[in-house]
């Protein structure tokens, strides 16, 4: 809906649009713009808040049914976790402003991968609170001790500190400052 006003705004405008979990290099691979959850940790980028991404232990109901529902943060060390996690780093959790390890039967790279996993009954799961809402409200998955506090991400745009932006890219990136739902996700 959002890329509609865009595109009824400038009805020349092409965007080239590339999806990944994983952090593309936006020097070397030559992006206009990329748009990053969490923290950027890069100086040859510009970076531009655009929000929060709030966050949610959920796990499937047939999980629940079959290995309790945790009472307490604590309780998660008995449990499997579902870790988002890139190679052989150790998945973490910051919970109630504690960080602690995650283990569990699987993990992956992929948000999506970690959402179906849940889905599917293989454990308990931290995911974004837009990507679950529908399956909470459906009752495919159970929030997970929806009392703790639990950090969210920050969202930024972010573009090249050594190259002038296109106009093309300044239009994206103008428009997403205006129109994105920043706190609201």
């Amino acid at each position: 809906e959002r890329l509609g006003a865009l595109a009824a705004d400038h009805p020349g405008i092409q965007i080239d649009c590339t999806m990944t979990d994983w952090q593309r290099d936006v020097v070397s691979d030559r992006l206009d713009l990329a748009l990053r959850v969490g923290p950027i940790g890069d100086d040859s980028l510009v970076a531009h808040p655009l929000g929060q991404l709030a966050r949610r232990l959920v796990a499937h109901p047939d999980y629940l049914a079959a290995h309790g529902m945790p009472q307490t943060v604590e309780d998660l060390t008995t449990h499997r976790c579902i870790a988002y996690a890139y190679g052989d780093v150790p998945a973490r959790w910051t919970i109630d402003g504690r960080e602690r390890l995650v283990t569990g039967l699987f993990r992956s790279d992929s948000s999506e991968a970690v959402h179906r996993a849940a889905c599917t009954g293989l454990g308990i799961a931290l995911l974004p609170a837009i990507r679950v809402a529908g399956d909470v409200g459906a009752g495919r998955l159970v929030p997970v001790l929806p009392d703790c506090t639990i950090a969210p991400l920050d969202i930024f745009v972010a573009h090249p500190a050594h190259r002038r932006l296109s106009p093309r890219a300044r239009i994206v990136l103008d428009f997403l400052k205006r129109h994105f739902p920043g706190d609201r996700l």
